[in-house]
């Protein structure tokens, strides 16, 4: 089974999974205003791997919080940002799959509601170094408390953060590192770390 099936199948797997995942330390946050400016630099001095997971076909997207996207922008949106390749395309959902390097890869699933706005994204990085996981769960935790304000624990031991859209819209987001999973099938031999992000819309 080769890897961009098995990243649609693990979706499911990892859904209904219960993994706790080991708590990667924190570091101290570099105090930030909270500006225009000052997201835009803390998005773009993150990394590649940062910029390769949350960034949009032009690596850009501090202004918006997954790849370009927000919840309630229209599905044109989608398919101008997105810059994986076109998976599973049912209804009610479209999916992408980004190879970061000759293992490594992205998942992004967008739900779409019929009137083809945006109401949940999920997104599975999905990458063999443990070390290199963990890093990228500490570098996106640190961006989303500066611009959200800091986390607190979820659901599932999502760490969660809630914040409005620039349409004001509110949504909840939340992301987990999970170490050592085997997606979709026992003759896939390889374990992938991956860090899950999700944002969903919320009532609070």
């Amino acid at each position: 089974m080769n890897k961009h099936l098995i990243a649609f199948v693990a979706l499911g797997f990892l859904m209904a999974s219960g993994c706790k995942p080991d708590q990667p330390a924190e570091p101290a946050l570099e105090a930030l205003t909270n500006s225009k400016e000052d997201l835009n630099i803390a998005f773009n001095n993150s990394g590649d791997l940062f910029l390769q997971v949350l960034g949009d076909k032009n690596n850009l997207g501090a202004d918006k919080t997954l790849r370009g996207v927000n919840i309630y922008d229209r599905v044109d949106t989608i398919l101008a940002k997105e810059k994986g390749l076109a998976g599973a395309d049912e209804k009610g959902m479209k999916a992408f799959i980004q190879d970061l390097n000759s293992s490594d890869y992205v998942s992004s699933y967008y739900f779409i509601n019929d009137q083809n706005f945006v109401t949940d994204i999920h997104i599975m990085v999905n990458l063999i170094s443990d070390s290199t996981a963990k890093d990228l769960f500490i570098k996106l935790s640190n961006f989303f408390d500066q611009k959200y304000g800091k986390s607190f624990h979820g659901l599932d031991k999502y760490e969660t953060w809630n914040a409005l859209t620039v349409d004001s819209f509110p949504f909840a987001l939340g992301m987990k590192f999970i170490k050592g999973v085997y997606p979709g099938s026992d003759s896939v031999k390889m374990a992938y770390s991956q860090v899950l992000i999700n944002l969903e819309e919320t009532d609070y």
